[in-house]
């Protein structure tokens, strides 16, 4: 090694600077350091791209447009500070000799290019220089950037059948870069644009469309298939290549199935270039349009993966980014067209890469060797050559040099420094190069002597026990400092020291670190100018563990939830987050948004919502903290149904001997849980009609058709299918296994049988009329397996039964899944209702009919209206509501049908008055109904209520017994003959009388406790209630049981007994025992007996209640029945509260007031006994406030106490007479206002009107006036005048005289007259001439 001084006084100062800086840390002052030149610059892309546009001004004259600026970035760091030139295609380019198109930054090498022309392009290189080298960059491509346009072709109509597949290539035009081609549908009007987005359309990136088949939506009346090449620089696009499809449907009426064909597969070894996007298209036609899955390396591609993989063109072609890890077998396998799967085996192809990065740039000391590795990858794999300064060095050395060149590496030896090329400092190159593309880089050696800086160490470190943990320190020297590690933990830890890289970083690794490694370390860094130091403190936390799964397999079914837990035991100073993995890939965010996966947040299990066969996976879970991770992992198999058959087709077909032969082949994984055992063919006889699938009886076992391929199990069998005649067969395949049923897989291909003729007539065949006039024939529908040809229908043969032997008569029915038909027989004169037929119902195709003879049955038409009206209808004898009713029994041809017998009407007449209680809170509810009845009986309707009820009789019964009738009531009842359709006409109605009956319970029975009126009385009770619901008679008198109780059980043996008159519906009870309970049983009487019971449960109140002046409990009141003058009013005494101990009140009475008044009224009861009564003499149409007062007079010192109820309001009906003399006067007064307002209208009108000179007009009429002059104030001139401007006149218009006998001699002027009249009534003063006639208008 050289130790010379150093040749400048920069270097002076750097060992000045190494001397202070041997003892203590500092920071390296880069600008006292000489450095080669280094690029800082973004990146240029490989190609810039500019654009020449000229705006034409005549056929001689284009001028350049301005265009975007481009800029070629360059700009590098070094001291001395670099100094920049430019070559342009390998020359030399003088940036000065374009001052009107390029300028250079300042301080920098940029160019900006602000005007462009074709000469322009080109390739252009940096180089930044100083004294200790030059670099240069990477040659940037300056390219014009144009593309031309399609031929000026007129759009072509292409023809093509329905359901053919269709392809067209389109040529796009030169452009530069080179366009991009798709493919769009363009309308005849600018800007009408649509893209195709059809799974049954594809295109690949060379530009052609292909039609999987043709359907008749493809026809586009008003848009052409339109080539698109898009210059994605330019952003221009051109169209051409325009077409349109016309399509017939000779060859097919309909999209049917259509065999695949092969349309467009990319080659089967393709080379994909890293880095890039790479395609696999795999395109057949057919209907429907095949779609393949995808697999590599045997794993398939689903839609949602998360290996990169992408699907364009509904599936049909596999998008991937290219890696080195995408090479391999691709498969393009179609689940229902084994024998059209592809395979492509991909190679990956590289251009050179840095697998570890480009050469550093180095700082050394004169007399080191220093080796420069420009190791690099690519496939081919790349040449490597080296540079000095931009200059290429070879093998072939110069005299003197001291440089090895062994494949990737360049060694130089004994390194000295120099200036300007002249020493081993310098910016050195290398260039790693393949077919695809090359690397360039820039690195410099710089001679440096300078004793080792600290300039970062590793701090405080944290590791978890078990990790390998690095500690690094990074010197700079120059040259390289060696590194060393001191610690008193070294001795009893395994570790390790790596050595400084070139950039002068060094490394502690520690390996399983333990407790015993906590503490501090410390680097020391050296050279021969000296040496630093650095320091490390490392804090070891405790690992993060997780408890295994119990089990590493499970077997799971499917449909049940799968609960995964997962819980670390981690250091509480660290924070925990939770991963889980399915198969080492992250869950699926389509499945968490479904709901099919879920991390509880809290104890972050995994939970798996109804899983399914295609969950069978590894599940992992990792725990993560910032310095470890822990995980656990299960393998999870889920027992389902099978996956669907990979593939099936129809191996033969023999339509004469009418079976097929259905091959399929299954794969599915070898250590399935529940493997395939059976394998079942449905068949499906005709698609076109819709006809359900068929199951083939028997199964296929799994065993012994299957093998082991790989990891796969592989089943292949074939199933002979027996067929019937004119069958257009389809099959499908279903894999069986233990748990059930995969989803089936269509046959390719089909098989049809020829025709036949049927082989049976169809079944269950009956016969019966609808009406007397037609006969309904029907039988169970062959079914479609049973037609044997086509145009199948039945035909219907029939004739009467009565005269034997008739003509058979015959009817075709063209449904073939008709299972009725009606005859109709109106024309026929001889039919008759109810008369038989002989019917037969034969099968029938294009072939013939069925061979085999029909059954024959035998049927009826339908029934008519019984004729016969029954006769002798009576009443023998009743009972009760019981009546027994005799009639003459019929001819039964009159029935005209299926005599079934009689059947009896009956009902009974609604009485206005039943039910009907005066006194009843609903009684306008019985009003309503007595005026219903009464309206039914005044329009005599004779339609059947819903009283009416009926009852059928047998057609061999002359008598029988109706029970349900309404007791004391008129009731009336017809019979009539009925049929199996029909009922003939009414008998008179006859009417007769029922028994009297025992009522109903009494309504709303209650019972009120109240104080006596004397010590005498004891305890007082006041019962009331309704009259029952259904009286079934008339009341004689209610019955009142009184029974003692206790804990609601009647202790009374005999319980006493009391008659209340019919009239009456209340009593008050006295002289029953103070503080008793009771129970008041009522029930109402008639003739017959008495009717069921209503109760009440009371108990009495004490003999002695509290002090004298106690205001008793507050009573209740209600209005009822309100009328005109009058109202009644029911009283309700308070209820007794046995803590105060108040009266309720011995008597009541009535307060009343009109509303607004201070002067309330008091009416007693009639009846003091009775806790309603009525208050009379009021005014009608009249507001009232009402209260009861509850009275109690104490029996033993005749104190007096009142209680008030709340008010009530009551309004009574009518009018009031004030406010009828008040309405009276209002419109009195409104008449005589509108009376003066007509007035007032008039006078304006009239004041506002000019004269007219009445008698001049009458004289120029020849019409004199019959009065005297004077007395209208004839109109002069000189008052016409004065009217004009408004002067005063006695009168502005009068009155027109008589105009003799003739009304007819009103003319124009005449009849204008009638628009000036006078205000006032005019009286002539003399009496005009006898036989005239005045007019006032």
């Amino acid at each position: 090694m050289n130790h010379d001084r150093p040749p400048d006084g920069r270097l002076s100062f750097a060992v000045f600077l190494l001397a202070c800086c041997s003892y203590v840390q500092c920071t390296v002052d880069w600008e006292s350091i000489s450095t080669p030149p280094r690029f800082i610059h973004d990146n240029n892309p490989k190609v810039l791209y500019f654009t020449v546009e000229k705006t034409i001004i005549d056929d001689k004259t284009a001028i350049p447009d301005n265009l975007r600026e481009v800029t070629l970035h360059c700009l590098a760091e070094g001291n001395p500070k670099p100094t920049y030139k430019w070559r342009k295609n390998s020359k030399p380019f003088q940036v000065s000799a374009y001052s009107d198109k390029v300028v250079q930054k300042p301080g920098e090498g940029t160019l900006v290019f602000s005007k462009l022309d074709i000469e322009d392009a080109g390739s252009y290189a940096c180089e930044a220089t100083n004294d200790n080298g030059t670099a240069v960059a990477r040659p940037i491509q300056l390219e014009q950037t144009w593309i031309r346009h399609f031929p000026d072709d007129e759009p072509e109509i292409v023809k093509v059948e329905l359901g053919d597949p269709y392809a067209r290539n389109c040529s796009p035009p030169a452009s530069t870069p080179t366009a991009r081609v798709y493919w769009i549908l363009m309308g005849k009007e600018p800007g009408q644009f649509e893209t195709i987005n059809s799974s049954h359309i594809s295109s690949n990136e060379q530009g052609t469309i292909f039609f999987h088949f043709v359907k008749e939506s493809d026809f586009k009346p008003d848009r052409f298939y339109t080539c698109t090449a898009e210059n994605t620089e330019l952003k221009d696009y051109k169209f051409g290549s325009k077409f349109r499809l016309d399509i017939s449907n000779n060859k097919r009426r309909s999209l049917t199935n259509v065999p695949p064909s092969e349309q467009y597969v990319n080659q089967s070894s393709p080379i994909a270039l890293r880095g890039n996007t790479h395609k696999l298209h795999c395109f057949f036609s057919g209907y429907p349009a095949p779609r393949p899955k995808w697999f590599h390396n045997g794993v398939e591609i689903g839609e949602s993966n998360d290996d990169g993989f992408r699907f364009e063109n509904y599936g049909k072609t596999l998008v991937f980014n290219v890696t080195q890890d995408k090479a391999g077998k691709y498969d393009c396998r179609f689940p229902l067209h084994s024998d059209i799967d592809r395979i492509f085996n991909v190679q990956v192809e590289a251009a050179p890469y840095w697998p570890d990065g480009p050469p550093p740039n180095t700082n050394t000391s004169e007399g080191e060797t220093v080796t420069f590795d420009c190791t690099t990858s690519g496939k081919p794999t790349p040449k490597v050559t080296f540079y000095k300064n931009g200059v290429e060095l070879t093998k072939n050395k110069a005299q003197g040099e001291r440089f090895l060149i062994d494949g990737n590496k360049l060694t130089i030896y004994d390194v000295k420094k120099g200036i300007h090329g002249k020493g081993d400092n310098a910016v050195y190159q290398c260039k790693a190069e393949n077919k695809h593309d090359y690397l360039w880089a820039n690195f410099y050696l710089n001679l440096l002597a300078f004793s080792p800086q600290l300039l970062t160490d590793a701090g405080e470190v944290e590791a978890a026990i078990g990790q390998s943990v690095t500690l690094e320190c990074k010197f700079f020297a120059s040259p390289n400092a060696k590194i060393t590690w001191s610690s008193p933990n070294l001795k009893q830890i395994q570790h390790e020291i790596v050595p400084a890289n070139p950039y002068g970083v060094g490394k502690l690794v520690i390996k399983s670190v333990t407790d015993e490694a906590e503490g501090e370390y410390e680097c020391h860094g050296s050279n021969t100018y000296g040496n630093a130091r650095g320091s490390a403190k490392l804090l070891i936390r405790k690992a993060t563990y997780l408890e295994p799964f119990a089990r590493t397999q499970e077997v799971r079914v499917a449909g049940e939830d799968i609960r995964l837990p997962c819980q670390a035991d981690a250091d509480s100073r660290l924070e925990v987050t939770y991963d889980w993995l399915i198969d080492n890939k992250t869950l699926p965010e389509l499945h968490i948004n479904s709901g099919h996966y879920r991390v509880d947040p809290e104890t972050h299990e995994l939970i798996v919502h109804n899983p399914s066969q295609y969950d069978s996976a590894e599940y992992k879970c990792v725990a993560n903290t910032k310095l470890d991770k822990a995980e656990k992992r299960i393998r999870i198999s889920i027992k389902d149904v099978p996956v669907p058959v990979h593939a099936a087709y129809v191996k033969k077909c023999d339509p004469t001997a009418r079976y097929a032969e259905i091959h399929f082949e299954h794969m599915e994984p070898a250590d399935s849980v529940v493997p395939v055992m059976e394998f079942w063919v449905q068949y499906q006889m005709d698609a076109d009609l819709g006809v359900e699938w068929r199951t083939h009886p028997v199964p296929t076992q799994a065993h012994p058709n299957d093998n082991s391929e790989g990891d796969n199990r592989v089943v292949s069998g074939t199933a002979t299918v027996s067929l019937q005649p004119y069958g257009k067969y389809q099959f499908r395949v279903l894999a069986r296994n233990a748990v059930g049923d995969s989803s089936p897989t269509k046959v390719r291909d089909g098989c049809d049988t020829p025709a036949k003729l049927p082989d049976r007539n169809p079944s269950a065949v009956s016969a019966e009329g609808a009406s007397p006039d037609n006969l309904v024939v029907s039988w169970k529908p062959m079914s479609r397996e049973e037609w044997n040809g086509p145009n199948f229908r039945y035909k219907i043969k029939y004739r009467p039964l009565d005269p034997p032997n008739a003509q058979w008569e015959e009817a075709d029915v063209p449904d073939p899944f008709a299972d009725r038909y009606t005859i109709n027989l109106e024309d026929d004169k001889d039919s008759r209702p109810f008369q038989p037929y002989e019917i037969q119902v034969q099968a029938v195709n294009d072939e013939g009919t069925s061979a085999v003879n029909p059954e024959t049955i035998q049927g009826r038409t339908g029934e008519g209206v019984p004729s016969a009206i029954v006769e002798g209808f009576r009443v023998v004898s009743k009972k009760g509501t019981s009546a027994t009713f005799a009639w003459n029994a019929i001819d039964p041809v009159t029935a005209n049908g299926n005599f079934t017998g009689y059947k009896i009407t009956y009902w009974y007449e609604e009485n206005e008055d039943e039910d009907y209680d005066e006194d009843d809170e609903d009684v306008e509810e019985s009003r309503k109904k007595r005026t219903v009845i009464r309206a039914r009986r005044s329009a005599g309707s004779g339609e059947e209520g819903p009283r009416k009820k009926t009852i059928h009789f047998g057609p061999k019964v002359t008598q029988g017994t109706v029970t349900d009738l309404k007791p004391d009531t008129v009731n009336y009842a017809t019979i009539a003959v009925t049929n199996g359709k029909h009922e003939g006409a009414q008998s008179d109605p006859i009417s007769f009388r029922t028994d009297e009956g025992v009522p109903s319970p009494v309504r709303k029975l209650e019972a009120y406790p109240l104080n006596g009126r004397s010590d005498n009385e004891k305890g007082v009770v006041a019962l009331r209630w309704k009259i029952p619901r259904q009286k079934n008679g008339k009341i004689a008198k209610y019955v009142v049981e009184i029974c003692r109780t206790q804990d609601g059980k009647v202790i009374s043996k005999n319980c006493p007994k009391q008659a209340v008159d019919s009239s009456k519906k209340e009593i008050r009870l006295t002289g029953l025992e103070p503080e008793s309970e009771y129970r008041f049983v009522v029930r109402a009487e008639t003739g017959v007996g008495e009717g069921d019971p209503n109760s009440a449960d009371a108990k009495t109140l004490p003999q002695h209640v509290a002090a004298d002046g106690v205001v008793p409990e507050t009573p209740f009141v209600r209005a009822e029945r309100v009328g005109e003058d009058h109202f009644n009013v029911s009283f309700q005494p308070g209820a007794f509260d046995e803590r105060d101990r108040r009266p309720v009140g011995n008597s009541y009475k009535i307060q009343i007031r009109e509303d607004g008044s201070e002067d309330w009224k008091t009416h007693d009861p009639e009846n003091k006994d009775s806790l309603q009564t009525k208050v009379d003499g009021l005014q009608p149409g009249t507001k009232y406030e009402v209260r009861s007062v509850a009275a109690y007079s104490d029996p033993a010192t005749g104190v007096e106490s009142d209680g008030y109820s709340q008010s009530i309001f009551v309004t009574t009906q009518g009018s009031a007479p004030f406010s009828s003399r008040l309405w009276f006067l209002l419109l009195l007064l409104l008449i005589i206002l509108l009376i003066l307002i007509i007035c007032c209208i008039i006078c304006v009108a009239m004041r506002h009107r000019g004269q007219y000179p009445v008698s001049e007009k009458e004289r120029q009429q020849g019409r004199e006036p019959i009065l005297p002059k004077q007395s209208f104030g004839e109109y002069k001139d000189d008052d016409e005048k004065r009217s004009l401007t408004g002067s005063e006149t006695k009168s502005e218009t009068d009155s027109m005289a008589e105009y003799g006998d003739d009304p007819g001699r009103f003319n124009e002027d005449g009849s204008f007259i009638g628009q000036y009249v006078p205000q006032r009534t005019l009286i002539p003063p003399v009496e005009p001439a006898r036989g005239s006639t005045s007019t006032f208008v």
